[in-house]
């Protein structure tokens, strides 16, 4: 995947977070890749990020569909592994910093 983003939605939920415009976005979680920690209709909010670990849950740019939710497994030379909780495999394929929209918190850690 890696580069910029080029969903035009994603664009510009991360464009107003970096920029100031909003503290938090809210989404509607719609799948159960994220299960137990984020179920199918679940809110959550997408809040800006300098520094991104493994385990943090993310909200990125996904050329197959507007915006995909995962956590991080593994950092490996600036190049960010991802994975649905709920899923058997990571995903495949790769992200950089470019491509995360944002970290995602439930209600409460916001």
């Amino acid at each position: 995947m890696s580069g910029y983003i080029t969903n035009p939605i994603a664009c510009l939920l991360k464009f107003r977070l970096e920029h100031k415009l909003e503290e938090s976005i809210k989404i509607v979680i719609a799948s159960n890749s994220m299960f137990p920690s984020l179920r199918r209709g679940d809110t959550a909010f997408i809040v800006s990020s300098q520094n991104y670990e493994v385990g943090d849950i993310i909200a990125y740019a996904h050329w197959e569909k507007s915006i995909t939710v995962h956590r991080i497994i593994r950092i490996t030379n600036n190049l960010i592994y991802t994975k649905g909780d709920n899923n058997s495999a990571e995903d495949n394929y790769y992200l950089t910093e470019n491509d995360i929209i944002g970290k995602v918190k439930v209600k409460e850690d916001v």
